[in-house]
């Protein structure tokens, strides 16, 4: 059988480890996060999650794993957009 779907069309999710920089509170921590592209992206922004491990580490990350993703309006940010956290 025949895959129909071209393979960028599979690629709808990103997986991606962050670790705080030196000389910051965030020295050697470790931020795990998934991405979930909506099939209109970039029109609309992805929805993305934290694995947070029940602690809250920053006032835009929730023990949750919801983030908090804050956009200032420019002419090249497609997401741009006045809604808060």
């Amino acid at each position: 059988m025949a895959l129909s779907l071209s393979p960028v069309a599979l690629i709808n999710g990103l997986r991606f480890l962050i670790i705080g920089a030196p000389f910051t509170i965030y020295y050697n921590s470790i931020f795990l996060f998934d991405a979930q592209l909506p099939a209109n992206y970039p029109e609309s922004p992805p929805a993305v999650t934290m694995h947070a491990f029940g602690h809250r580490v920053n006032p835009n990350l929730y023990d949750s794993g919801y983030v908090c993703c804050t956009y200032f309006p420019s002419a090249q940010n497609a997401f741009a957009t006045s809604d808060s956290c």
